[in-house]
């Protein structure tokens, strides 16, 4: 139950990083689903920047699963500044903030972002993310 506790507050808190301002850059950080904490964090540089603009750019769809958080995975949170714009069939603002989901069992990775309003969107990408996931030096598990 105490697991459970933790990993929900600390779920909590990722999600709701967003909402904090700090006039510091974010580092990128990467959350263990099962663990329940962020495993690693890295700066936010320039070439992570593009690369998570490409994936962003590439988003091909909503993703539909009815639960969109996976039991086992890991969240990458990239903070980017400047804001990237978003402008297709599927949504039309700025992102400030993006998080990849990596799904240790069955799907490809998708993204989440937030509109204006705070409200979550997740969306299914085309682009891959070999080349981000190899600038942040963090290799995914493999699929179970």
């Amino acid at each position: 139950m105490m697991k459970i506790k933790t990993l929900v507050i600390g779920f909590v808190f990722f999600l709701l990083a967003p909402l904090a301002s700090f006039a510091e850059q974010k580092p990128v950080e990467i959350f263990d689903i099962e663990e329940g904490k962020v495993v690693q964090e890295s700066p936010a540089t320039s070439d992570i920047q593009k690369e998570t603009e490409k994936i962003i750019k590439s988003i091909s769809g909503v993703y539909t699963n009815l639960d969109p958080l996976p039991k086992k995975g890991v969240m990458v949170k990239i903070p980017l500044d400047p804001p990237v714009t978003v402008k297709n069939e599927w949504f039309n603002d700025f992102v400030n903030e993006a998080v990849l989901i990596f799904s240790y069992e069955e799907e490809e990775p998708y993204i989440l972002i937030w509109d204006d309003e705070n409200h979550p969107h997740f969306y299914t990408i085309k682009a891959s993310t070999e080349k981000l996931m190899k600038l942040l030096k963090f290799q995914p598990k493999e699929k179970e």
